[in-house]
C-alpha cells in the first residue's frame, strides 16, 4: 500500500477478514509468506516500534476492568514511555480528549460508555500525524449527503454528462486548438497520474487550496504574531475555533473554513460546518460574559425565531 491509499477487505462471515488484519498487525503469525512494513519484515519490528509506526482501531475494544476513560487514553502513550508517565504525557492525554470533545468523559468508567463514546475515546489516542493521514484518506469534500443531489449525480453519471475525478488541480488554462478550458488534475497517488479535462467554461470549484502563503492578509498575520500551524499547515484553532495565540486581554480571534482544516474538526468548509463553528464561538463568548451575548437556550431560541418570522431584527 502507498501513502493515502484506502484498502477495503470484503467477504462473507468466516472468510478470514479479521484473521488477515491480525496477521497484518502482527497479532498472529502468517502460515506462509511474510508481512512487511515500510519494506522491513514485521517480525523484525519490536512491539514498541510497531506501536509508534501504525495504529489499529478495531470494531470493539474489550476491557475487563472499570478503568477511567482518562487512563485508557493515557495507555496510548505507552510506546513513548521510559518508566512511569510524566506530566507531559498526562497533558497530551488531556489534550487528545479535548480535541475529540470527550473531556467530559474523563472520569467515567470506560465499560459504562456507549459504542460511539468508546470509539471517540479510542480516536483520542491518535497523534497529529495520524489525524493528518485520516484527513488525506477522507478527501477534501465535506458536502452534505443530500438525497436530491445524489439523485442528480446518479442521473448525470448514467447519462455521461457528470464525471467524478479526484485529485489536486495543478492549473487551468485555455486550450489553443479548441478554445476550451483545459483543467489538469494530478492524482492523489503516483499510480493515478494526471488527468486533463476540457470544458467550455467553469461554473464553480470546490475544495480550493487555502494555503496561508497564498493569502497576503493571513500570511502577514501568521508572520507578525508568530502563529503556530496545525498538521495541514493551516491555522491552528481550538475546539471553539479560537486562535489561542491571538488573545489580547479579553480580546479573542476566531477562525473557521478551509484555512483551519487539520484542527479538531474535519468538515469546516461546508455550510453546516460554518454554522457549527459560529455556534461554538458564540457559546464560548457567552460563557465568558461577553457584553451583549447570552447563552442560546430553548426559550431564547424560540423567541428569536418568532422575531425573525415577524421580520423583527434580533
Amino acid at each position: 500500500m502507498r501513502p493515502g491509499e484506502i484498502l477495503a477487505v470484503i467477504g462473507p462471515n468466516g472468510a478470514g477478514k479479521s484473521t488477515l488484519l491480525k496477521v497484518l498487525c502482527g497479532d498472529i503469525g502468517a502460515a506462509t509468506g511474510e508481512v512487511r512494513m515500510n519494506g522491513r519484515p514485521l517480525r523484525d519490528w519490536s512491539l514498541r516500534e510497531r506501536a509508534k509506526a501504525r495504529a489499529v482501531l478495531p470494531q470493539e475494544t474489550a476491557l475487563g476492568f472499570l478503568l477511567p476513560v482518562f487512563e485508557v487514553v493515557l495507555m496510548g502513550r505507552s510506546p513513548h514511555l521510559r518508566g512511569g508517565e510524566s506530566a507531559h504525557d498526562r497533558a497530551i492525554a488531556r489534550e487528545a480528549l479535548r480535541l475529540v470533545e470527550a473531556d467530559h468523559l474523563a472520569r467515567r468508567g470506560y465499560t459504562t460508555l456507549s459504542g460511539g463514546e468508546r470509539q471517540r475515546v479510542q480516536l483520542a489516542r491518535v497523534t497529529d500525524d495520524e489525524r493528518d493521514q485520516l484527513l488525506n484518506d477522507w478527501g477534501g469534500t465535506t458536502t452534505s449527503d443530500r438525497r436530491d443531489w445524489m439523485a442528480m449525480i446518479d442521473e448525470g453519471v448514467q447519462q455521461g454528462w457528470y464525471k467524478i475525478r479526484f485529485g489536486h488541480v495543478e492549473r487551468v488554462e485555455r486550450d489553443e486548438k479548441t478554445g476550451k478550458l483545459d483543467t489538469v488534475i494530478r492524482g492523489r497517488t503516483s499510480l493515478e497520474g494526471h488527468t486533463a479535462l476540457l470544458a467550455d467554461f467553469v461554473i464553480d470549484s470546490t475544495g480550493f487550496v487555502a494555503n496561508l502563503e497564498n493569502n497576503p492578509l493571513l500570511k502577514d498575520l501568521v508572520a507578525h504574531y508568530n502563529l503556530p500551524r496545525n498538521v495541514k499547515d493551516r491555522l491552528n484553532v481550538t475546539t471553539n475555533f479560537e486562535i489561542p495565540d491571538m488573545q489580547n486581554g479579553r480580546g479573542r480571534v476566531f477562525a473557521s473554513g478551509a484555512t483551519t482544516l487539520g484542527s479538531a474538526f474535519a468538515p469546516v468548509d461546508s455550510f453546516l460546518g460554518m454554522q457549527y463553528a459560529a455556534l461554538r464561538a458564540a457559546d464560548f463568548l457567552a460563557q465568558h460574559d461577553t457584553p451583549g451575548l447570552r447563552p442560546l437556550n430553548l426559550w431564547r431560541s424560540i423567541g428569536q425565531w418568532l422575531r425573525w418570522a415577524r421580520g423583527v431584527a434580533p
